[in-house]
């Protein structure tokens, strides 16, 4: 359950992405707003072989932490992002970010237990995507009534930061086990 839990924290930041980025990119007159999305699937499908190697190296919480902390600053350079060169700079540090914590947050998932539960494990897994992705939506979209979309993204940002924080937290109690 704490994977399922890092998941959901972690889609936070993609839910809003997919909610507001196209909004955000017509407020701040960036046309290549597809540029954000190429990008991020590029740098993430690139890194892919050396971060699975980190992981199978030095297990999940270092690779988790980098990435993660990536995830925050991608959010932060969004939300002051007003031209094409700083949106593809938020894209390479959200490609690697959230493009290197999922795979590795389902990974985690599964080698936490039994091979017969990992049917049940990547189950629960993408229901934490989509729960996260979703209140993402929700919650967000009622918090723009009030809040630009700058400052939305600066909030989610946090989300990366808390599983950072929880992440750092679970590596020290498994370490002094």
């Amino acid at each position: 359950w704490f994977q399922a839990l890092l998941t959901v924290m972690t889609t936070l930041g993609f839910g809003a992405i997919i909610t507001f980025l196209v909004l955000y990119g017509e407020q701040r007159g960036l046309d290549h707003i597809f540029l954000f999305f190429l990008i991020n699937a590029i740098v993430s499908t690139l890194l892919r072989p050396f971060t699975g190697k980190w992981f199978d190296r030095n297990g999940p919480w270092s690779i988790i932490i980098v990435s993660a902390t990536l995830g925050f600053l991608s959010l932060i350079v969004l939300s002051y992002t007003t031209n094409n060169g700083s949106l593809m700079i938020a894209a390479m540090l959200f490609g690697a970010g959230y493009g290197t914590v999922m795979p590795c947050l389902q990974t985690w998932t599964v080698q936490k237990v039994s091979e017969a539960k990992s049917g049940a494990a990547n189950a629960t897994f993408l229901s934490s995507f989509d729960v996260g992705v979703g209140m993402s939506a929700f919650v967000l979209g009622i918090l723009a009534e009030w809040i630009s979309l700058e400052t939305i993204f600066r909030l989610v940002s946090l989300s990366f930061l808390l599983v950072v924080l929880l992440v750092y937290r679970d590596y020290k109690m498994n370490k002094n086990m």
